[in-house]
């Protein structure tokens, strides 16, 4: 059983390694997302890489009456993971916050853009429970009321399912 374990760690080590290029964790990201998108509401309903006016991609957008729904797959791991290996000091709580209110600010200024058929509000989906809940849980900075006052909605892959049901 002891081998056992020993070589299950060294397959989570050996994917933890791999996707530690952000490159590459944000192409998983985008891949879980349309596979959610793909799984729940019919193609007429969204498109991914989707190009607005300036050229500039989207990674989805879904089909909201007249309006496209932009919807965003990229997050703040690396900050996260340093929140979490630090034990939750002062200093890395700081650091995830600028990188979500950066995140966020980022969402909000690229992909809102009523102008182009785009919805008031864009959604930040963050293909992890784990970092999902401390963005809404956390009490320093009140994260999700920033994001809410960006018009920016964070959605982890429970809350984005249980909206795209809702839409489908």
């Amino acid at each position: 059983q002891t081998t056992h374990i020993e070589e299950i760690w060294k397959n989570i080590q050996a994917l933890s390694d791999l996707l530690k290029p952000p490159k590459l964790r944000g192409g998983l990201g985008e891949l879980l997302l349309e596979n959610l998108l793909g799984q729940i509401l019919p193609a007429a309903l969204y498109r991914t890489q989707f190009s607005l006016g300036d050229g500039l991609r989207v990674d989805a957008v879904i089909r909201l009456g007249d309006r496209w729904l932009p919807v965003d797959s990229k997050f703040p791991l690396d900050a996260f993971a340093r929140l979490v290996a630090g034990g939750e000091n002062a200093q890395a709580a700081r650091e995830f916050q600028k990188a979500i209110r950066g995140q966020v600010d980022s969402i909000g200024a690229k992909y809102i853009r009523p102008g182009e058929g785009t919805t008031e509000f864009a959604v930040m989906y963050i293909p992890s429970e784990a970092v999902y809940y401390r963005l809404v849980a956390a009490e320093e900075g009140d994260l999700l009321s920033y994001a809410l006052s960006r018009r920016v909605i964070p959605s982890s892959p429970g809350h984005l399912y249980a909206f795209l049901a809702s839409v489908a």
